[in-house]
């Protein structure tokens, strides 16, 4: 058990105070901006090198989870769709061809994991979650990394607005 809360305390999930114990760690919005930023650099990077690297069965396979995540956004399924997301995302990950830059990515994913929470909870966001993986899509079929890139980039970017959204609000913190 002591192990687990040093591995927690490390990734910055629990902060541990002397003589009152293990408490889950409060997020800022300064930390959740340069954690979003810092994302928003290596996920657009392993979409760059993924659509660089793609191949046919690769677009077959984005497209089908996307048409199987505008179902689930019509239908409202929430949970259905961000599992959906989370297999598109690890399928651009996995194709990137870097190794350690996926393996960054797993790890950095797990750590934002609440604060992602918050912004897939709000209104609109798998309406607009769909607009973007068809843009993406479409950089793929047209071999454009920049633009694949660019997309990411700035739909994580995007996310810190409403993280000041959420903070204005009572929310973490």
């Amino acid at each position: 058990m002591r192990e687990a809360f040093q591995i927690l305390e490390s990734q910055g999930f629990v902060v541990r105070e002397p003589r009152k114990g293990i408490s889950v760690a409060k997020i800022t919005p300064q930390e959740a901006e340069d954690i979003y930023r810092i994302r928003a650099g290596i996920e657009g990077l392993a979409l760059s090198l993924a659509v660089q690297k793609q191949t046919p069965e690769l677009l077959k396979k984005l497209k089908n989870l996307n048409a199987q995540m505008v179902q689930a956004s019509e239908k409202k399924n929430g949970k259905t769709y961000n599992n959906l997301n989370q297999k598109f995302h690890e399928l651009i990950v996995s194709a990137c061809g870097n190794q350690r830059l996926a393996q960054l990515i797993r790890s950095f994913d797990k750590q934002t994991m609440r604060y992602r929470l918050a912004i897939v909870s709000s209104p609109g966001w798998m309406t607009n979650s769909t607009k973007i993986h068809a843009a993406l899509i479409a950089a793929f079929e047209a071999g454009d990394a920049d633009a694949a890139e660019r997309i990411r980039k700035n739909s994580i970017l995007g996310q810190i607005r409403q993280f000041s959204e959420i903070f204005k609000n009572g929310g973490e913190g």
